[in-house]
């Protein structure tokens, strides 16, 4: 498995998506109480975390790992919740920006990861011991984008 084609994929399914849906009607809920903008905003807080992630493998010395270390502390609901109302504010061509330059930092970052450590499990020991990051990578982030994608689609042609 190439998890760096893994994340261009999912990507690519996810912009695919957001292009299909002029950003003027981005404020409009689709999921819940959350619109296609607070979407674009949860899933670059999880770029940011795979940043986090990545950062932590990559670096020798310790790193801030600000966003993982909240979603390790209130856990993934909480996480979404606090981080999504705190983006409220931005327009969604803002957000979208900040999804684009979260995920193209963690792609650089990943094209660094060494072969050994995307298939050794326990890895990430918050994650799971029988998980290594390949897995982390194609449900948290493949499959995830791939959820939302299939949401924005099912959202009624707006024109």
């Amino acid at each position: 498995m190439n998890s760096v084609d893994i994340l261009k994929y999912g990507d690519h399914s996810f912009r695919r998506a957001l292009e299909a849906v002029p950003q003027k009607h981005w404020e409009k809920e689709v999921l819940g109480m959350w619109s296609i903008k607070n979407i674009v905003s949860h899933m670059a807080t999880y770029e940011l975390m795979l940043v986090d992630v990545l950062n932590s493998l990559l670096e020798e010395s310790k790193v801030n790992t600000p966003y993982l270390d909240i979603m390790k502390e209130i856990g993934p609901g909480a996480f979404n919740d606090k981080v999504v109302d705190g983006r409220r504010s931005l327009t969604a061509k803002e957000a979208y920006r900040e999804y684009k330059n979260a995920f193209s930092e963690g792609l650089k970052l990943a094209k660094k990861v060494k072969p050994r450590t995307w298939t050794k499990n326990g890895t990430l020991p918050w994650y799971g011991s029988k998980y290594c990051l390949n897995d982390f990578v194609v449900f948290t982030y493949y499959g995830h984008k791939r959820e939302h994608a299939g949401q924005i689609e099912a959202v009624p042609k707006l024109g």
